[in-house]
């Protein structure tokens, strides 16, 4: 199987079983709220993983939970594993900063020079993840074909032989072609915000069936182009066994089964569709979990129940939606903002606001030897209480430049109190700016 036949494929892959995706779609967007979900959602990935080096043309079905969960686990120790590095990195880092403020609080030359060292361990975090992220994928794929054995995801020098097999290049390719879909993905999430806002929906539906169809993409997409390279298996015509090929091997260099049977070259996994529990390889599971008493009755029952709570969350979601955007604001002052040069405009918000908006409709004039901006900041304080709201007090900030015969309108929303005052502050500019509350 070639990239373009890889990619295809996977773009083809979520789409086969509707109702795998939505199972999935619901995990994700329960993800979203409860993080425990994410080990059921990697481990489902690693079971798409798992069936599609096998042969598997469908998504894989949504049984033994307690396994799938297991999967999940295992998948976050890999990826843990891998990001040791980073990790270790950002602990010194931090540790250094620490000791550094404590050991001298009134040194402020420590923050610009930890600065410039944050930058650096950011930019070597960054490098690193991009080029470990192919890796750790093909380490994932490697640790299902090897019996699920956790050490092979770490077996460095056999994964690298594996991916030089493969092809470098090959392997450069086929990481680009899923970085490309995770932006496409990105700007259609932002799309998607859109759409939620104009819809009065929760912004998590539309983004978590989104991350479902990616998701489902990049776990199926890996484990094709990891047995791209792979040669098939032989067949025996008269005990239905079968011999998985390595690589250098082919159909001529074997002559019968070990039965005596004759062998017949095939693509892909030829015993799929003898039971859905060889293709998941889960033997170990069932053992610390005793799975094999679990009945599919009671796999139905707890989907059920994640059906029903994510109905239950969808009302929630658009209850909490709305409450973010309230629409009955009243007038609380309104401003001139022509002379702001050289001074300030205030005013304390009332007590019990639960959300404040300031409308703003600006433009340039000219700003004499400064720079034409408006300036709006929000305090923790009240004026005129004896308490200077100052930058020690300042919980937000709103800046905008002007350029000459530029004009701006907008919104601003302070909806996480407490906000106690706010401060407005310009040069070169004139127009009118409202705040407004709601209680």
């Amino acid at each position: 199987m070639n990239l373009k036949e890889v990619v295809i494929d996977a773009v083809k892959y979520p789409f086969l079983s509707v109702k795998n995706v939505l199972i999935l779609f619901i995990f994700i967007l329960i993800g979203f709220f409860v993080v425990l979900t994410s080990f059921f959602v990697n481990g489902y990935g690693y079971r798409i993983i798992k069936s599609s080096i096998v042969g598997e043309d469908e998504p894989p079905v949504f049984n033994r939970l307690g396994g799938m969960f297991l999967d999940g686990v295992k998948v976050f120790m890999v990826s843990f594993g891998y990001a040791i590095p980073v990790v270790v990195m950002i602990i010194i880092y931090l540790a250094a900063f620490v000791s550094s403020v404590m050991s001298y609080p009134n040194n402020t030359s420590i923050f610009v020079k930890f600065g410039g060292v944050g930058i650096v361990v950011a930019i070597v975090s960054t490098v690193y993840s991009i080029i470990i992220t192919p890796i750790f994928a093909m380490a994932l794929v490697y640790m299902a074909d090897n019996n699920d054995q956790f050490s092979a995801a770490f077996r460095f020098r056999e994964i690298l032989n594996k991916i030089k097999n493969l092809g470098w290049k090959k392997l450069i390719i086929w990481y680009l072609t899923i970085l490309l879909a995770s932006i496409i993905t990105i700007e259609l999430v932002v799309v998607s915000t859109f759409i939620s806002n104009m819809l009065n929906l929760p912004v998590q539906l539309l983004s978590a069936f989104i991350f479902t169809i990616l998701f489902m993409y990049i776990c199926r997409s890996t484990a094709l182009f990891y047995t791209s390279d792979s040669p098939g298996y032989l067949v025996c015509e008269q005990c239905g066994g079968y011999y998985k090929l390595k690589s250098g091997e082919s159909p001529e260099d074997f002559d019968t089964c070990e039965c005596g049977g004759k062998l017949i070259y095939a693509a892909s996994n030829p015993n799929l569709n003898e039971s859905e529990e060889s293709i998941t390889n889960e033997t170990v599971n069932r053992g610390i979990f005793g799975l094999s008493k679990i009945k599919k009755n009671k796999d139905s029952i707890i989907l059920i129940g994640i059906v029903v709570l994510s109905i239950l969350a969808i009302p929630v979601l658009i209850h909490s939606t709305q409450n973010q955007t309230p629409t009955n604001y009243t007038l609380l002052a309104s401003y001139n903002v022509n002379n702001l040069t050289n001074g300030s405009k205030g005013v304390n918000i009332p007590q019990g606001t639960k959300n404040i908006k300031v409308d703003y409709n600006i433009s340039w004039v000219d700003p004499g030897d400064l720079s034409s901006y408006f300036n709006l900041n929000a305090y923790d304080v009240y004026i005129g209480e004896g308490a200077t709201a100052g930058m020690l007090n300042r919980v937000s900030n709103k800046e905008l430049n002007l350029k000459k015969g530029q004009n701006k309108t907008g919104t601003y929303y302070f909806n996480k109190p407490p906000v106690k005052s706010i401060k407005l502050y310009g040069n070169g500019i004139q127009g009118t700016v409202n705040i407004y509350t709601s209680q």
